[in-house]
């Protein structure tokens, strides 16, 4: 995923390394064209990397919500024993490590949805104004194209990004509440 972003930075400079100087030799129409290509083979990597992960995601993030249902039950269950102490420790460590797993997998997939939208953006803010009609129907391709933001999902259900990390915690929280209520 990283490798894809740093794709994604580099046509985003290329793009704003157009100049009028290149576009009055002609040279725009070569630019742009490899550009197009190489965006269309960051959309299709993006897409295999998703094909391939989706499902690991999704035993991740069940996993996990589970295992943070469970630590966080035995933290409040530990609260009041005599020998607390290393039972707490133990426990919020280990807490901390399976957010930090599922904060991970959520950083990455906002962080290629956020450059995928940036394309676009640099697509627009490149001199499209000064190249023939052609190209600019090239970028405007590219444009529409980004609009549709790269996304990695859990299992093909939900995309992974921090609003999804959020609710793995409520849902956490709120499982831990009835186990508790339950205890």
């Amino acid at each position: 995923v990283l490798h894809v972003c740093g794709q994604i930075d580099i046509v985003r400079q290329k793009l704003g390394e157009i100049t009028r100087k290149d576009i009055e030799r002609g040279v725009s129409r070569s630019i742009v064209k490899r550009l197009i290509v190489r965006h269309q083979r960051i959309i299709s990597f993006s897409q295999n990397i998703e094909a391939f992960f989706s499902n690991i995601a999704l035993v991740q993030f069940v996993s996990n919500t589970v295992i943070i249902c469970c630590l966080g039950f035995l933290i409040v269950i530990s609260i009041g024993l005599p020998n607390a102490s290393t039972t707490l420790i133990k426990s919020m460590l280990f807490y901390m490590v399976i957010n930090s797993d599922a904060f991970i997998f959520c950083f990455v997939g906002e962080y290629l949805s956020t450059k995928s939208r940036m394309i676009g953006d640099a697509a627009y803010e490149s001199l499209w104004y000064d190249l023939k009609p052609n190209q600019n129907r090239d970028l405007l391709l590219m444009i529409v194209r980004s609009q549709k933001h790269l996304t990695l999902t859990v299992g093909k259900f939900v995309d992974l990004s921090l609003i999804q990390f959020g609710s793995v915690v409520k849902a956490s929280a709120s499982y831990v509440s009835v186990l508790h209520a339950m205890y």
